[in-house]
Parts: C-alpha cells; structure tokens; sequence
C-alpha cells in the first residue's frame, strides 16, 4: 500500500501550476510577513523569506482567513506569487545578521517592504499536505527590510530568554494571536530558553506548534466527566469534507480520510490512531492528524468535557494540497457548529455513513478504537 507522502508527492508532480516569473535576479516587493525553512540537509538547512512582487502580500500567507474569504484557486493563486528566497544556515546560529533578519520577519504585524538579490532567476514550484505551497526558489545573495513593527506580545516573548518555547505558544496563544503568526516565530528560533533557541524546519514547527497546544488540553481533559451523549460535527469546504464524531467515552483519538479518484479512478485511505495516553511515535498521517486533534482536545477543554473522538475525512476531485491549516480550520468550523447527538452508538454511526460517501461501513475493517470499543455496534452492520 502506498504511504501517504508517497501519494501525495505523485499527486502534486501530476499537476504543474503556473506561477511567477521573477526577470533576471533583482527583487522589489513585501514579504507577507512569512519565511520558510526547509529540512533537508539538516542541521544546517536552506532558510529564507517568502516574497511578493506587490506593496501588501499579507493576505498571501494567512490561513485563518482563507477558508472564510476565498476560494481553492484564490489561494493557489496568492502562493504561486510567492518567491522562495534562500540561504544554508546552521540552525543553532540564530544569532547571526540572516537569522535575525528572518525573526524581524516572522515577528513583524504587517507586510515588509523588501529588497532581495538571487544568485540566479527562481525557479521551480512547491505544493505539500505539510505546508502552504509557494512558487520559485532561489539563493539569496543579498536582503534588505524595512523596520518591522513587532506585535507586542511577540516582541514580550522573544525578549524573555528564560520563558520556554512551550509556555511561549500556550501564552501567546490565549492572547489570541494566530496559529500561523506563532508557527513561524517559533521557526525562527524566536522562543525559548537562550542557550535552545535555534531555526526550526517549517514543516516540523507547524507539528510542534499543534502537538504543544494539545498537550496541555489533553491532560485537562483527561481529567473531565465524559459527555452524555454521542454528538456528530460537521465542515466542507476546499474539496474536503469532515465529520467529527464524539463518543461518551475516555479521551480516545482515531482519524482516517479518504483520497477519492483525484488521481486516476483509484481511492486511497489512510488512518492512525492514540489510546487515552496518547502516542510516542509520529504518526504516518503526517501534520493534519496532530493539527485535528489539537483543535478537538481544546474545544473539549473550554468546554469542561471528556470524550472519544473520531474525524472522517473524504477528499475529492478537484483537491490541490495546500497544506495542514486545511485539516485544523474545517476541524475548527466543525467544532464551532452546532452537532447532531445521539443517544446510542449505533444511530450516531448510522447518520455518519448517511452523510458521507465512505462513511463508518467502509472503514470497520480499518479502524483500530471502534472495533475494539466495549459498546461497539458496528456488528449491527
């Protein structure tokens, strides 16, 4: 069976997008503010700024606002303006003049007027289920900003060098500051202790961002009555379809999702899964199980509730990978929604193969928790 990188690297070489064209090697734009950070090679990695060719590119990276104002291909469009500006960095030297200049960056409220000079014209695209896709890409001779203006209480954490990277995302995150706006301080090396702080992969940072708001919700939780009743939540949008159910159990999570026809007439599935203590190691899903499960553990823990959750996922024709944000904002309109509940088992489950083209009767086989659950009724299928 095909893994799911796998899959999803065959899918995004089926389908070129057409993207800016840089003229020669000089650049004048805005950075949205956004900086991208690669793995390979690690631990000295390629890092840089993301840049547009227009005054305001905010909009080109802020994932909270796109699932409400625009469109698939409005968003493809904004990244596909994006230029990838890079240099190799050791990731422990976030004090040198490169490295800060991508903290100015990422910790800056507004765009950034910006002047950059490439060894040779960008090239190329990059679309991933991991991170927002953006267009070209080259090394970075050269860069200058303007001077950013900080948000606040950015700029409050970045200068406390005894505050943990950790407590850094749960504060600034019950300030009300967006997730992506934390990610990409924390993938500065903006946060933590002094002697910790180095450049984070974006790819890992965005996990590390989810899988830190989780935990502290998780213990919480674990803590709760159960709910009494079996709810179902629901979302679409992007060429997805989510449906959320939660069970009158101990925290428990499972996810699986279904890929179908987008590339060819094959259907591919993919599914992981935690016990009430939770996982070690990473799950195969990639960054979208842990962005799912932080949103449902949270809103668990504002509501003073325990529960078993289980998130049904289908994608269809049409899906481009556009990145996590998509799994964490439709599960995040999902949990804002008002649920159907359920007093038994059996009809919650019956309503979700109702509203899903592969529902609960296509999965059993599959899924790991509601086979094995004591109040099972998947028999009565």
């Amino acid at each position: 069976m095909i893994g799911k990188r796998a899959f999803l690297d065959k899918l995004t070489a089926l389908r070129p997008m057409q993207s800016v064209t840089l003229k020669g090697t000089s650049f004048e734009g805005s950075s949205p503010p956004s900086v991208f950070i690669g793995q390979a090679n690690y631990p000295k990695v390629f890092a840089g700024p993301m840049l547009a060719q227009t005054p305001d590119s905010f909009a080109y990276d802020a994932p909270e606002q796109w699932l409400s104002k625009y469109q698939l291909g409005n968003v493809i469009d904004f990244r596909m303006q994006l230029l990838r500006g890079m240099k190799a960095v050791p990731v422990n030297a976030v004090g040198n003049r490169f490295a800060q200049q991508l903290q100015e960056i990422a910790l800056s409220k507004d765009s950034l007027f910006t002047h950059a000079e490439f060894d040779k014209a960008p090239r190329g695209t990059s679309f991933s289920e991991d991170h927002a896709p953006f267009g070209p890409s080259a090394e970075l001779k050269q860069m200058q900003t303007e001077n950013a203006r900080w948000q606040k209480d950015m700029q409050k954490a970045f200068y406390d060098t005894d505050l943990r990277a950790a407590e850094a995302v749960n504060e600034l995150t019950d300030k009300g500051l967006a997730f992506t706006q934390i990610q990409k301080a924390l993938s500065t090396g903006a946060f933590g202790l002094a002697k910790n702080r180095k450049l984070v992969p974006t790819r890992w940072s965005i996990t590390a961002t989810d899988d830190i708001l989780a935990k502290p919700a998780m213990a919480d939780i674990r803590q709760n009555d159960p709910i009494g009743e079996y709810r179902v939540y629901e979302s679409e949008g992007f060429h997805n379809k989510f449906a959320i159910m939660l069970t009158p159990n101990q925290w428990q999570y499972e996810a699986i999702e279904v890929f179908d026809k987008i590339m060819g007439d094959k259907t591919f599935s993919f599914s992981d899964f935690e016990g009430h203590f939770g996982r070690k190691e990473y799950s195969e899903m990639g960054g979208c199980y842990y962005a799912q499960r932080q949103v449902i553990a949270n809103e668990l823990q504002k509501q003073d509730e325990q529960a078993g959750a289980f998130v049904f996922r289908e994608v269809s024709e049409g899906y481009v990978p556009t990145g996590v944000w998509v799994c964490r904002e439709l599960t995040k309109q999902a949990m804002e929604s008002t649920p159907v509940t359920f007093k038994t088992r059996s009809d919650a489950l019956n309503y979700v193969d109702s509203k899903l083209k592969f529902g609960v009767k296509y999965h059993k086989d599959r899924m790991q928790l509601i086979n094995s659950a004591k109040q099972s009724s998947l028999k009565e299928f």
